[in-house]
């Protein structure tokens, strides 16, 4: 069922996109879709009725208070939009961690070794790339870093929940995605970089990240079996 959803909810952005001559998703559009998420978060939560599905709801909801704020619907700025998420990343980490617990594992596993050191190499090596640092000194720089630092420490925590369980591989595979998304936003919008279609771009890859991240082993055709 979750995967007929998820693919209605790709299916609306894609029209979206559309229908506004390929120019950008609207606004309208974009929240709907985050709604959705939360809706479906939350009937997730109380068919499941475990630890993954209870918090993801709660970051849902965070991430749609995200959106809202970077919209502009809730003039709040662009900083607090990112304070926000960078919330709605600490949500996604405890799920992790509280899951692997659940499993009777530990999130410190290989698959977190593997992740940490590799997102953080490609996140400080791009991040030199295309923010130029030693001739950008402004603080934004180096907030992007901090939150790209924690990206991937939200992205490998997932990475070390599949390893604990291969029914989470959604869970991982949404993680990564997210991590690229947010990335072409920030070179663009923080670093001031030109990238076409940035906003069709960021949306479908978040649309993709989100919903293998909310709905996870969901997507599976048998989610019981690990």
């Amino acid at each position: 069922m979750f995967r007929i959803i998820f693919a209605l909810q790709f299916l609306l952005l894609l029209c979206g996109i559309i229908f506004t001559d390929e120019r950008t998703v609207p606004t309208s559009i974009s929240l709907i879709i985050s709604f959705s998420f939360v809706v479906f978060a939350v009937i997730l939560s109380r068919l499941n009725k475990d630890v993954y599905s209870k918090t993801m709801a709660v970051a849902s909801a965070v991430y749609l208070l995200g959106n809202i704020v970077l919209a502009g619907i809730l003039p709040l700025g662009f900083m607090i939009g990112m304070a926000i998420y960078f919330v709605a990343q600490a949500l996604n980490i405890l799920t992790f961690i509280r899951t692997s617990k659940e499993l009777n594992k530990s999130v410190f596993n290989k698959g977190f070794l593997v992740g940490i050191i590799g997102y953080f190499v490609i996140m400080i090596a791009v991040w030199w790339i295309f923010f130029e640092p030693a001739s950008n000194l402004k603080p934004i720089t180096f907030i992007a870093l901090f939150y790209g630092l924690w990206l991937s420490v939200m992205a490998a925590s997932a990475l070390s929940l599949f390893f604990n369980d291969k029914r989470y591989v959604f869970t991982a595979v949404g993680s990564a995605i997210f991590v690229a998304s947010d990335f072409i936003a920030g070179i663009a919008d923080i670093a001031g970089r030109n990238v076409p279609y940035k906003v069709n771009i960021v949306w479908i890859t978040y649309v993709i990240a989100i919903g293998g991240i909310i709905y996870s082993k969901n997507l599976l055709r048998n989610p019981v079996t690990k």
